[in-house]
């Protein structure tokens, strides 16, 4: 693995770990009530997007490991560029349902 895409991919992972602590203690409810929280979450989604565009960029192949890179760079997209009707439910459901799996995947990649 080129050593530009490991450093992509620990950022990535960096991402998820903190949308998990920042999470840990909160329902939906509290989630949509706490901007300094939901602020910083849809910030680090918009750095897994970004990055994963880059990673996929530098290696192709990567998504065979990363089933989900695309997906993953889309709500990326739709997050910067739909930022006035952003769905609060389905962030939650992304950080409940895909982050924990992006993260397994991530560390699998990088033999975390």
């Amino acid at each position: 693995m080129q050593r530009e895409v490991k450093t992509y991919l620990e950022h990535i992972l960096d991402a998820c770990r903190a949308i998990e602590r920042f999470t840990a203690e909160k329902n939906l409810e509290e989630f949509f009530h706490d901007d300094l929280v939901s602020s910083a979450v849809i910030w680090k989604f918009e750095i897994i997007g970004e990055t994963m565009r880059r990673v996929v960029e530098h290696d192709l192949s990567i998504e065979n490991s990363l089933p989900d890179a695309r997906q993953i760079i889309r709500f990326r997209n739709r997050l910067i560029h739909g930022y006035d009707v952003i769905d609060f439910e389905i962030v939650w459901a992304v950080i409940k349902r895909d982050i924990p799996r992006l993260r397994q995947e991530i560390e699998t990649l990088l033999n975390v």
